[in-house]
C-alpha cells in the first residue's frame, strides 16, 4: 500500500472535521445576513412611505384650488406629516427589536 493510499482515511477524516467547524461560522455569516436583509428593507418601507407622502403633499401644491385655500393645503401638509411621523415610530420601534432578534439568531445558530 502507497503512502498516499494510507493517508486517505486520515485526510477524509480531517476534510470531514475542517467542514464542520466552517459549518457554524456560515450559520452565523446567515443569521448576520438575514438581520441585514430586515434592516435594509425596513429601511425601504420607510423611504417608500416618505416617497408617497412627498408626492401627496406635490399634489396638493400643483392644485390651484388648494394654493387659494390654506385650510385644504394645511390638512394635506399635516396628513402627510403625520403619516411620515407614525411611520418613523413604527420604524424606531421595529430597529429596536433588531438586535434582539439578532442575537436570538445567533443564539439559535449556536445551539
Amino acid at each position: 500500500m502507497s503512502w498516499v493510499e494510507a493517508s486517505l482515511p486520515v485526510c477524509d477524516w480531517w476534510r470531514h472535521h475542517w467542514m464542520d467547524a466552517t459549518h457554524p461560522m456560515i450559520r452565523l455569516q446567515q443569521a448576520w445576513m438575514a438581520s441585514l436583509v430586515e434592516a435594509t428593507q425596513l429601511e425601504a418601507e420607510f423611504l417608500s412611505i416618505c416617497a408617497m407622502a412627498n408626492s401627496r403633499v406635490a399634489s396638493c401644491f400643483a392644485d390651484p384650488r388648494a394654493l387659494r385655500n390654506p385650510a385644504v393645503l394645511s390638512r394635506c401638509y399635516q396628513d402627510a406629516a403625520k403619516e411620515v411621523v407614525d411611520a418613523q415610530g413604527a420604524r424606531i420601534d421595529r430597529v429596536t427589536r433588531l438586535p434582539k432578534e439578532f442575537r436570538q439568531r445567533l443564539w439559535e445558530e449556536i445551539c
